[in-house]
């Protein structure tokens, strides 16, 4: 239960305290959160990456959800999706385009093998953008 707390924490407070808390907390949920709490542990990956990215530390933020997705023993319910959804989000804000196409077709992929519809939503809809930014127009249909 701290786990999930000190995740939800870090996202609402963050006109209250600082950057750098928001961090601990975020890095605290992920110490205490149970492996199998996968969408918890997901949203809070999602929020470390998008707090080093405010802090300037955006390779930072990639390397370390790239350690994430690599520590995965075998196929995760959720998690390996939402470390995609992550790493997506992450890639667009540091204008790492191409990297970010890659990505967003394996968040496809797993999004569907899972049969995950918000998450399918969320990786066509990020598929769709970068394609339509590079003038892909029915590729991003």
């Amino acid at each position: 239960m701290l786990g999930q707390l000190d995740a939800l924490r870090s996202v609402y407070s963050v006109s209250q305290i600082s950057a750098e808390r928001r961090l601990e907390l975020v890095r605290s949920a992920l110490a205490r959160l149970p492996a199998e709490y996968d969408w918890v542990r997901g949203y809070a990956y999602i929020q470390l990456g998008t707090i080093l990215v405010e802090v300037g530390q955006a390779n930072r933020a990639i390397d370390e959800l790239t350690g994430a997705i690599a520590r995965l023993s075998g196929p995760s319910s959720g998690l390996e999706v939402r470390l995609h959804q992550a790493m997506l989000f992450l890639l667009f804000m540091s204008g790492r385009l191409r990297e970010a196409e890659e990505v967003a077709t394996r968040f496809v992929s797993l999004a569907e093998a899972r049969r995950m519809p918000v998450s399918m939503a969320w990786a066509r809809g990020g598929l769709g953008i970068l394609l339509f930014q590079r003038g892909e127009f029915e590729r991003a249909r």
